[in-house]
């Protein structure tokens, strides 16, 4: 019963705040491509992501199984330039493949449907997000979290990739993290369990996580999803890359 209160307190206070600073009168707008631009970020930030762990498991791993760790770990800057160049290579890839693919999405879409009505207000996409944005911002928040959490995933292919010897078993555990939460959805009356939940990569390519109704609370600091999600996606991805960094350096050679 505590746990339900709370999130109907939490619901209350955004749709009190959302009531004192959504623009009156509320006026109806066309949004039939922004709708599907959405739709669209989603899509292209999952696909986005497997993809990219298709391509980044064999980056450490695929050096374990051919054996050429064995010359790699071996040569003069075998263990710190060359260990260098493959995260940041991976991580170019990862940028440019992205901003490649939400350019594609939004030429498309904006493009069939028209460039109109981006100050309209975010409830016209659905009611139930209760945050005083415009169809605008809500898709900005929207790309950069579903960016980062492409980042997440892989910065997490690149740290699965330094610890284990095949590159398949990397594909299906990140296949796992993208697709599973897709066919689970947790209650928002179970806070902590939905708040972690919403923390896996997946989540944050989902617009109802990321506008969820239900704050993070860190020892009395409220924070909002859109906030708490692309924060978490940084300072986890920033943590796993000196650690898989040193996971292919410190590798030993069989």
């Amino acid at each position: 019963m505590a746990i339900i209160g709370i999130v109907a307190l939490a619901e209350f206070g955004s749709l009190y705040y959302t009531a004192h600073k959504i623009d009156t009168p509320f006026i109806y707008a066309y949004t039939g491509g922004l709708n599907g631009l959405f739709g669209g970020i989603y899509t292209n930030g999952i696909l986005c992501a497997f993809i990219l762990a298709i391509c980044l498991a064999p980056m450490f791993a695929g050096e374990y199984s051919t054996q050429a760790d064995q010359l790699i770990l071996s040569s003069k800057f075998g263990k710190n330039k060359l260990i260098t160049a493959k995260t940041f290579a991976a991580l170019s890839l990862f940028a440019v493949y992205f901003m490649l693919l939400m350019a594609i999405a939004f030429a498309i879409f904006m493009s069939v449907y028209g460039y109109d009505n981006w100050g309209a207000p975010f409830q016209l996409i659905g009611t139930f997000f209760a945050y005083p944005l415009t169809i605008l911002e809500a898709v900005l928040i929207f790309a950069v979290c579903t960016f980062l959490g492409t980042f997440l995933i892989t910065t997490i292919t690149l740290l699965l990739s330094s610890k284990l010897k095949s590159p398949f078993g990397v594909i299906i555990i990140i296949s796992v993290l993208l697709f599973v939460p897709m066919m689970i959805r947790v209650p928002e009356t179970m806070v902590w369990l939905h708040n972690f939940f919403s923390l896996l990569p997946a989540n944050m390519m989902t617009l109802w996580m990321v506008f969820s109704h239900v704050p993070f609370d860190f020892f009395g600091l409220v924070v909002l999803p859109y906030i708490a999600l692309p924060i978490f996606a940084v300072l986890a991805g920033a943590v796993m890359l000196p650690f898989a960094w040193r996971g292919f350096r410190n590798h030993q050679i069989e």
